[in-house]
């Protein structure tokens, strides 16, 4: 009698519909409705094709601060966020957050950190900037924030946040300031308001961003090694089956991802395994940024 019981709850349970599941994609963001449409047809599509029986629908999620970003990974809030090196390695470290590939961003594997100066003043290299203001883009970026503040205190410089960029550095300090974009990185030195910027190469080469015009009247100080371009990570709340599921999809392992879908996703290419190098560089990002938080 009880076996029979067993047998008639199997049979009615495994006849109840699956219940469906959002699959829900993150990143910081000032600009949320750039953002959200550069990231709606990337999961949207995601989650029209991952071979996983329980998602039916969709969502983007997008986060002004990053401590409201790591607490909807942490309690799986969200479970698929893309970021640059910065951002991923302090998602990994204080949210737990774990990679599972590089991502070719604007159509670049890798991309570099540039520091450049008008070509009117003295400033040839990193050494020449002290009393001097850098024009950086946010605390969330990679290349225009924490690459040339490393590099310059790999220098044995001595850094300091302005919130203005009229105000002045010490002589033995280099200033810098948050001007929330690249191209006004350039406009700002360009019209002499700060002394240096920082920019990524290829936003460089980018003529909406920096003409030839403009570019002829600015150098290049220092120009870093290259870096992967950005990372894809999911939250570890995320069931081990939905992460191979999306890491499946990602690596065209059951059909390649439409490249008009790519494009639309920050402008992709493809994506790439997560190495070892990969993994000391985030772990080392982390560290790092001890020295001067």
């Amino acid at each position: 009698m009880l076996l029979r019981l067993i047998i008639i709850l199997i049979v009615f349970f495994s006849g109840l519909p699956i219940k469906a599941e959002e699959l829900r994609i993150s990143q910081l963001s000032d600009r949320p409705k750039k953002d959200f449409t550069e990231l709606r047809p990337m999961v949207r599509y995601a989650a029209q094709h991952i071979k996983s029986p329980t998602i039916d629908s969709f969502k983007v999620r997008l986060f002004k601060k990053f401590e409201t970003l790591c607490s909807a990974i942490k309690t799986g809030k969200t479970d698929w966020i893309t970021e640059t090196a910065y951002v991923a390695a302090r998602l990994q470290q204080e949210c737990g957050a774990i990679p599972i590939a590089v991502k070719w961003k604007k159509q670049q594997k890798q991309y570099r950190s540039l520091i450049f100066s008008k070509t009117t003043t003295d400033i040839d290299s990193l050494y020449k900037l002290p009393g001097k203001v850098l024009a950086v883009e946010s605390e969330n970026s990679f290349s225009s924030f924490y690459i040339p503040l490393k590099a310059i205190q790999n220098k044995g410089l001595h850094i300091k946040r302005l919130h203005s960029p009229r105000n002045r550095p010490n002589d033995d300090e280099v200033g810098y300031f948050f001007s929330r974009n690249e191209k006004n990185n350039v406009k700002m030195v360009l019209k002499g308001i700060v002394d240096a910027g920082a920019i990524n190469d290829g936003d460089w080469n980018n003529l909406s961003i920096i003409s030839k015009h403009e570019k002829q009247q600015l150098r290049i100080i220092y120009r870093s090694k290259p870096y992967p371009r950005s990372f894809e990570l999911v939250s570890p709340m995320l069931s081990q089956s939905k992460r191979e599921a999306l890491k499946a999809l990602l690596f065209n392992k059951h059909g390649e991802i439409p490249e008009d879908i790519l494009r639309r996703y920050e402008n992709s290419s493809g994506f790439g395994p997560i190495t070892t190098e990969h993994n000391d560089l985030l772990l080392n990002i982390a560290h790092s940024r001890e020295d001067w938080k």
